[in-house]
């Protein structure tokens, strides 16, 4: 059976280490940190344990803590790994085009800047750790996305043992959609997919993910189940 607490154990990890940085590189957006992705785990849990009930398996927990913790790393990349991802304005046009129309009207003449050739490029300065307010505001809208990528490119590496690689490689996927699908921007379908012979209803964790998301920054406390 496929070792879900070994995968959660991994993005927990990683959503500890990187997110912790959030506050340093996009000061800007200070309310996207590894605090925050905690809460939206414990609230998610709660939505996911009433709203699912009986089809919340083992796989669909797995994702969704995963896909919790990891929906804002985007937020949370330094500029050259954010370049290295190579995201495209064809990845971004064929879930929301009016998130690149809201860019182009906000940054005017900028915009070629940032997406030279049709893919994203941040300016990279050594010296200097933080973006400036105009790269933190372009990360900030296309952070799905790119965290999206970052899960899919860099999160597999994280897996040592490479027998398990092939086994991870729908999961990682999966929870890749649910870091994408947070944002209210992309509308939802009924995706499903199957992993280790389980089906899994992407469109309705996403949906659970965004509720909770959305809670955490009400700061309302959900009841214990």
């Amino acid at each position: 059976p496929m070792d879900e607490e070994g995968v959660c154990g991994v993005c927990s990890e990683l959503a500890d280490y990187s997110l912790s940085y959030q506050r340093s590189l996009f000061p800007h957006f200070v309310l996207h940190d590894h605090i925050h992705a905690k809460n939206v785990w414990d609230i998610a849990n709660k939505l996911a344990g009433y709203f699912l009930k009986s089809s919340y398996t083992p796989i669909s927990y797995t994702l969704l803590k995963c896909a919790s913790f990891l929906h804002d790393i985007g937020l949370a990349l330094p500029t050259g790994v954010i370049n290295k991802l190579r995201l495209s304005e064809d990845d971004i046009r064929g879930d929301s085009p009016t998130v690149l129309d809201d860019l182009k009207s906000k940054l005017g003449p900028l915009y070629q800047q940032y997406f030279k050739g049709g893919v994203l490029r941040l300016p990279e300065t050594p010296d200097q750790l933080q973006l400036d307010f105009v790269g933190a505001y372009v990360v900030r809208k296309l952070h799905p996305w790119l965290g999206a990528r970052y899960v899919t490119d860099y999160l597999p590496e994280l897996l040592k043992d490479s027998s398990k690689r092939e086994t991870f490689a729908g999961l990682w996927n999966a929870i890749a959609v649910l870091v994408k699908w947070h944002n209210s921007n992309i509308a939802l379908r009924d995706q499903v997919t199957e992993i280790e012979g389980g089906r899994v209803e992407l469109g309705r964790l996403a949906t659970i993910l965004r509720l909770a998301d959305a809670v955490s920054y009400t700061h309302l406390t959900l009841p214990a189940s």
